[in-house]
């Protein structure tokens, strides 16, 4: 097996390798240029697909239209307020669910999905998600913003 570590593909630069697998492969763990300091990328894609920088940068690159997970989160969700279409309840992570006619308050998070109970009125379910946000979210932005500030814009 070949030893990446050390070796420079454009912007990464490979730091260790992982106890983690891809189809079989290591997954090496790299620093990209930008400041991205952990960014995981399969032997593979690093020797084969001509992966040369992180997805911080493709992010920038595209005007921050493609999906961005620094450390198994998705940056571009988490800074958005944006409502997706099939939203009916107008905040994101609650519904109705109507078998029980109850509302569901959820939260997704370093890939992984809450729970966040299920409430009899609205107001309840949004009130728990407000608060996940801020527990969730809350110390990783402030985290992400003081790691990458200015590197992002």
């Amino acid at each position: 097996m070949l030893d990446l570590k050390g070796m420079q593909f454009g912007k990464l630069t490979v730091i260790a390798k992982t106890d983690k697998r891809y189809k079989r492969g290591i997954v090496w763990l790299c620093e990209c240029k930008c400041g991205n300091k952990e960014y995981y990328v399969p032997s593979d894609f690093l020797l084969n697909h001509g992966v040369t920088h992180c997805n911080l940068c493709k992010w920038k690159d595209n005007g921050g239209n493609t999906k961005v997970f620094i450390k198994n989160t998705n940056i571009g969700i988490i800074k958005s307020n944006k409502i997706f279409s099939h939203n009916t309840s107008g905040v994101r992570g609650v519904y109705l669910h109507k078998k029980t006619n109850k509302w569901i308050a959820y939260i997704n998070f370093k890939r992984k999905r809450y729970n966040l109970g299920s409430h009899k009125n609205k107001e309840d379910a949004v009130k728990a998600r407000k608060e996940a946000e801020k527990k969730f979210y809350g110390n990783f932005l402030k985290w992400y913003n003081i790691e990458f500030k200015n590197k992002n814009d």
